[in-house]
């Protein structure tokens, strides 16, 4: 039990990552509220605390709130009411019922510990998910690191890359060069090792680490993976189909979208759970 110590709830969150055991739930009752208090996943949408090992599953989801039209109990009498009033009715009945069903598990968060539960009494505090983005002793060697990793995948990184261009301006190419770069470093890759000069940069490569992807798992090298949301992103999945022109539609799903491809709740890209404002924007005011 230790509700200070940001490592061991992102040890807690990363249980939450695979879609197979963990469906997307309200904000209210996400896997970062769950987290806070103590919870692991275990199984299919099961969660257990780490102290008094009590289980909880959680059935409602994000996209209905658990709701489908044969649960919900007012129908028959909505069926007896005409027109709009009783689409009006019905809307207002399901709402009121989701609320209601995720007020009852943001209160099971808490109240599914045991009486003498440490988690009971306490969770971690809000900032315990901040990115520590202040110190630029402590965030601008992690953005080399993460530059650097994407470097040696730069063959593999998408030809197309949205992000918000109003805002990054890479006329200061060159002084970001200086931040980026270790001159006397050589980085390994498929084929070798190589050492780009410390006048060029990779563009690609450093908008996705501005906003936190990098490449952390050498045996999966078209991988990109963010250390706060535990999002994994397969590149070739925004690969340009070989040969022939690329239509509207295909154009758009080789876009990759450093913002989007964060989950919601992903310090790096909400503001809310920054703190103040996204972790990028707070990473590019330094840089």
């Amino acid at each position: 039990y230790a509700p200070w110590d940001r490592p061991q709830f992102l040890s807690r969150l990363k249980t939450f990552r695979f879609v197979d055991m963990w469906s997307a739930k309200p904000a209210a009752v996400n896997e970062v509220i769950w987290a806070k208090r103590g919870w692991v996943c275990v199984d299919k949408n099961r969660v257990r605390c780490t102290v008094c090992s009590r289980d909880v599953v959680v059935k409602i989801d994000a996209d209905d709130y658990g709701i489908s039209e044969d649960q919900d109990g007012d129908d028959t009498v909505m069926g007896d009411v005409e027109g709009m009033e009783g689409e009006r009715l019905k809307r207002e009945t399901r709402r009121r019922m989701q609320k209601e069903i995720v007020d009852r598990y943001r209160a099971m968060v808490v109240t599914e510990h045991e009486d003498w539960c440490l988690w009971r009494r306490r969770g971690c505090d809000d900032t315990i998910y901040h990115l520590p983005l202040a110190n630029p002793n402590h965030s601008i060697p992690n953005l080399r690191t993460r530059y650097a990793s994407l470097v040696t995948i730069q063959n593999d990184l998408p030809p197309a890359i949205d992000y918000p261009t109003s805002i990054i301006d890479f006329s200061c190419l060159k002084h970001m060069v200086q931040l980026v770069h270790d001159p006397h470093q050589s980085i390994p890759t498929s084929s070798g090792t190589i050492t780009i000069p410390p006048t060029q940069i990779n563009e690609s490569a450093f908008i996705l680490a501005l906003f936190g992807w990098a490449n952390e798992e050498p045996s999966i090298p078209t991988l990109l993976t963010c250390s706060a949301c535990f999002r994994r992103l397969g590149l070739w999945l925004f690969k340009h189909p070989k040969g022939g022109s690329i239509g509207d539609d295909d154009a758009m799903v080789c876009r990759l979208d450093v913002i989007g491809e964060h989950r919601d709740y992903c310090p790096w890209v909400n503001k809310e759970s920054q703190g103040r404002e996204a972790g990028w924007k707070s990473l590019w005011k330094l840089v």
